[in-house]
């Protein structure tokens, strides 16, 4: 037994990271100094840090390879798949992301099409000079527009993607744009930077998206503080995050960008929030809401599909489906949103082939001008989903009054 002494064992798995959750399929287009192992252009997939250096073996590519390794994989634990395609670093991000390129569409190929976001990312040459526009290296702004039509295409495809950005080249929070009036629905730009690098907080919001349900805001308090190493020196834009002024990180928020903030619960620091660069009044100003939006798409399509050139009986009468088939049909989509969401959804409504006349306004806002019910001539079913996501407190105002009595 010995003299008593105090043993200090160490173990793993304390540091908060969580797997993937099955929604949580990401992907990255990086514009790298030298090629990786497998080639430029060649889509790969990464899941662990052992194959991240694999692929990045060359020294010139240590910027990616670290905000893989301890960006992604710091937030997620290793097993989560990183669908990657590595470019030439003369790549803009906006040809990264625009659709005439192969990038995009090779690799949600690669995945099985089962991505549910891509960030593009950027080491350029140390020769380039950025031109600054509102704040960011101009090219961030084109890959604004490329990215959103990428991501509309997903949409119109059933299989929706968010889309990240580096916010490379950022200046100051008042010279930003404001994309609070527009229109980018499903794109998000993250500014902030480790030690300089500013990839490295793109990948950890992916890795943190990751690790979370659909609904889950990756700024989520009670999901603990980022795993950044202490010490490490964070600049938001040209600034310190240890000096800015609070309203600085205000302003980036109002105007659509994700940043880093002081986490006043504990050490470290915690993503500001999730939004897009759209109205914050709209269903599409989170990440959370599209998340969730995009999976139930996901699985009420997916079961649709099955019924497709599928015989059904019709009522004899007005050649329209019959109406025990049309409430299986619902039932069946609310059932399998349930199964697959009941942790990221607070409520969901499939309505198939609802009334023309009382739910005229459900046709209009989907642009069905004269909708045709008979399925023999039309061949048509109309089927309306509506869901609740789950809601975010992100604002509590407590009073607290004392009083002293003599």
């Amino acid at each position: 037994m010995g003299n008593p002494k105090v043993s200090v064992l160490l173990s793993n798995s304390n540091l908060n990271i969580k797997p993937a959750d099955l929604s949580g399929v990401m992907g990255i287009i990086a514009a790298i100094p030298v090629a990786n192992t497998s080639g430029y252009g060649v889509p790969v997939l990464i899941k662990s840090k052992i194959d991240a250096a694999v692929e990045l073996a060359d020294p010139d590519n240590a910027g990616i390879l670290a905000a893989i390794q301890n960006g992604f994989f710091g937030e997620v634990l290793e097993g989560a798949p990183l669908y990657c395609i590595f470019v030439a670093n003369t790549t803009s991000l906006s040809a990264m992301a625009d659709t005439d390129n192969p990038y995009v569409s090779n690799l949600k190929n690669f995945s099985g099409k089962t991505l549910r976001a891509i960030a593009f990312v950027e080491y350029p040459a140390g020769t380039y000079v950025p031109t600054i526009t509102n704040g960011f290296d101009e090219d961030v702004h084109a890959a604004v527009i490329k990215a959103q039509l990428q991501a509309t295409a997903a949409l119109q495809a059933y299989k929706p993607i968010e889309m990240l950005i580096q916010g490379y080249g950022a200046t100051t929070a008042a010279a930003a744009k404001d994309y609070s009036t527009l229109a980018n629905n499903n794109v998000h730009i993250v500014v902030a930077a480790e030690a300089g690098d500013t990839v490295i907080p793109v990948l950890r919001a992916l890795g943190k998206k990751a690790a979370g349900r659909p609904s889950r805001n990756i700024g989520r308090v009670l999901s603990g503080s980022l795993n950044i190493v202490d010490g490490t020196v964070i600049n938001i834009g040209t600034n310190l995050l240890a000096t800015i002024d609070p309203t600085n990180l205000d302003t980036y928020h109002d105007k659509g960008y994700i940043t880093y903030v002081v986490n006043e619960n504990a050490a470290g620091y915690i993503f500001n929030d999730d939004v897009s660069l759209c109205n914050p009044t709209s269903d599409y100003s989170t990440w959370a809401n599209n998340a969730v939006i995009g999976e139930a798409m996901r699985i009420a399509f997916t079961n649709y599909y099955q019924t497709l050139k599928d015989d059904v009986d019709v009522d004899p009468t007005t050649g329209r489906i019959d109406t025990s088939v049309e409430k299986n049909l619902e039932q069946s989509i609310i059932d399998k949103i349930n199964a697959g969401l009941s942790s990221s959804i607070s409520g969901v409504d499939v309505k198939v082939n609802p009334d023309t006349t009382q739910y005229a306004a459900l046709y209009s806002a989907a642009s069905i001008d004269n909708p045709n019910l008979n399925l023999t001539s039309g061949g048509k079913i109309y089927v309306f989903l509506t869901g609740t996501p789950k809601g975010y407190i992100k604002s509590v105002t407590v009073a607290l009054g004392f009083g002293l009595s003599a």
